[in-house]
Parts: structure tokens; C-alpha cells; sequence
């Protein structure tokens, strides 16, 4: 915060701030006048959270994901929201390395990608090189692929507008 005048205050010194609210109060402590003209500059960035009922972090720390194109705490709980209910499940992934195809031998129908449980392997990405075959396999998508949907339909929605 700085008075017209040039002169800097400092928050907890001279004023505070309450972020959710958006409010500031001068503090009797501090050097703040009252009806004195003040600049304040400020960057408004919305934070949501989301919690699913059967989730217990214990010493875990959480992860962060930042999407700029979120304006809104709405759009950043509903993001917190989506981002956990894609991420609901641990994700188990596995490579797949096949040394020779047949001819005529169908990858998609000889490879079972089975695990016990209700989420079977997804192929995410197939290399073929001379010799190899490699699968990358998935049990659901990556956080990042969360998000970058939540990208696109942010995008998607803004170019409607």
C-alpha cells in the first residue's frame, strides 16, 4: 500500500487484510491518517478446495495444480472438484514391451490389460521402433490430463462468449 506522497506502509505494521473478504483496516498502531488518499495494488487470485469424503491425506502432502484461466472461486472449486473426482482412484501404470508382432496378429485383441479390482489398464500411448513395441498403460488419467481437460473447457466456454 503507498500514499500518494511516495511513502510505503506495510501490512501487520500499518494495516491489515483480511484476503477472503477483501477488506483493509488501518491499525490505531500504525501511520496511516485518517481520510489520507492511498494506492493499493492488488492481484486477485481465486483458490478452491475440494475434499471427497473418504479421503484421509495422513502425513501426505497435497498437490497443487495452478490453471490460469480460472477467473472465479466458483470455477476454482468446481475445477478443485473435478480434479479430485478424476483422481479418485490410486493410479497404477504399466509398460507393456512386445519383441515381435505376427503377421496378422491383432495387438488390441491378444493383449489382455487386466488387474483385479473395477478399474482395468487403459492403453495411453503406443512406440513402435524396429524390433519393440511399447505400451504405456494406465488405471485412470493422469491429474495433468484432468486439468488440461479443465483447460480446454474453460477455453471452449470463453470462445462461446
Amino acid at each position: 500500500m503507498v500514499a500518494n506522497d511516495g511513502t510505503e506502509y506495510e501490512e501487520s505494521i500499518d494495516y491489515s487484510i483480511e484476503y477472503q473478504p477483501g477488506t483493509i483496516t488501518t491499525l490505531s498502531s500504525g501511520d496511516i491518517t485518517d481520510g489520507q488518499p492511498l494506492t493499493i495494488s492488488y492481484e486477485f487470485k481465486p483458490v478452491g478446495s475440494y475434499q471427497a469424503e473418504t479421503f484421509s491425506a495422513g502425513d501426505r502432502e497435497l498437490p497443487t495444480q495452478t490453471i490460469n484461466s480460472v477467473t472465479t472461486s466458483r470455477e476454482a472449486k468446481v475445477a478443485a472438484s473435478q480434479i479430485v473426482r478424476g483422481a479418485d482412484s490410486p493410479r497404477v501404470t504399466a509398460e507393456l514391451v512386445l519383441s515381435r508382432l505376427d503377421a496378422g496378429q491383432s495387438l488390441l485383441d491378444d493383449v489382455v490389460l487386466d488387474i483385479p479390482g473395477e478399474d482395468g489398464f487403459e492403453i495411453e500411448s503406443l512406440t513402435r521402433e524396429p524390433g519393440r513395441i511399447a505400451l504405456q498403460c494406465g488405471t485412470r488419467a493422469p491429474v495433468s490430463e484432468v486439468v488440461s481437460d479443465i483447460q480446454s473447457q474453460l477455453s471452449e466456454t470463453a470462445d462461446r462468449a
